[in-house]
C-alpha cells in the first residue's frame, strides 16, 4: 500500500516534521509499520493536544481537525514505536532507504585496526557490522 509517492508500508524512511521543535523526535531510518485512523492513533498519543501545539507550524490549508487526517506508526532505530500525523511530515524531506549489504575489503590491517574500523562505522550509525579475517 503506497502512503506517499514511492513510499509504502514496511519501508524504511527518514523525514523531518514541521513542528520538529515541539515533538522533538528524530525520524531517521525508521520503519513504517502501520497507517492509523485518528481513533486508533489516540490509543498511542494524545493527538488532540499535539495537534493544538503543532497546527500553527503546518502549511497553510492544512485542515484544523486532528480527526480529519491519518497517522503513521513507525519503529525508530532504538526499537521504540512512535506515532505521527501524516500532515506533520515535511514531505520535501521524506527519503526512502533501500536496505542492502555492502562488503568492503581493507588490506594491511592488524587486530587493533579491526576495532577502530568497527568503532568508526558504529559512530556513523552503522549497525550489524560483520567481518572476516583472512
Amino acid at each position: 500500500m503506497e502512503i506517499f509517492t514511492g513510499i509504502s508500508l514496511g519501508d524504511t524512511v527518514s523525514f523531518t516534521l514541521y513542528p520538529a521543535g515541539i515533538i522533538g523526535t528524530v525520524y531517521d531510518h525508521c520503519r513504517i509499520n502501520a497507517l492509523l485512523d485518528a481513533q486508533t492513533a489516540r490509543q498511542f498519543i494524545d493527538i488532540d493536544a499535539l495537534h493544538a501545539n503543532v497546527y500553527p507550524t503546518l502549511p497553510e490549508g492544512t485542515i484544523n481537525d486532528p480527526s480529519g487526517y491519518l497517522y503513521l506508526k513507525v519503529k525508530l532505530p532504538s526499537g521504540i514505536d512512535s506515532v505521527v500525523g501524516m500532515n506533520w511530515i515535511d514531505q520535501g524531506t521524506l527519503i526512502r532507504h533501500e536496505s542492502m549489504t555492502a562488503t568492503f575489503t581493507v588490506d594491511n590491517v592488524d587486530t587493533t585496526d579491526i576495532e577502530k574500523i568497527k568503532l568508526a562505522l558504529s559512530a556513523n550509525g552503522f549497525v550489524g557490522v560483520n567481518y572476516t579475517i583472512k
